[in-house]
């Protein structure tokens, strides 16, 4: 068994109701599901500390696209870009999985077109 693969079976998303520890002394408890892909999750989280309400991203360990997400909102928080999540936090758990904390925006894109007649955006929807 090689290295890879050694990661690779480690990998383990959180669930709802885990408490997500950062490094940074802060906890993250998992509320309910948001979304989720072929390498992660995001959840409706409230951070322990303070309760305020969240969303929090996990990754498969052994992937590597969230690590580009945290250096991409990073350097949108440090230009204080207004049209970009804020990031509050990232860590990752062990070798099992990665995760990063940004603010909770509104409903699902998706979500929101399916919801249209034609599946299409309107003027009126970029007021919603």
């Amino acid at each position: 068994m090689n290295k890879e693969q050694t990661i690779s079976d480690n990998d383990r998303l959180p669930s709802v109701d885990d408490i997500v520890l950062s490094a940074r002394n802060k906890a993250y408890k998992l509320i309910s599901i948001i979304g989720e892909g072929g390498y992660g999750s995001v959840f409706l989280a409230r951070c322990e500390n303070d309760e305020k309400s969240v969303a929090l991203k996990a990754e498969k360990f052994s992937k590597t696209v969230l690590k580009v997400e945290i250096g991409v909102l990073r350097i949108a928080n440090q230009r204080h870009c207004k049209h970009i999540c804020k990031m509050y936090d990232y860590g990752h758990v062990k070798q099992e999985f990665m995760f990063v904390v940004m603010s909770l925006l509104g409903p699902d894109l998706n979500k929101l077109r399916n919801r249209q007649s034609n599946r299409h955006f309107t003027l009126s929807t970029l007021y919603f």
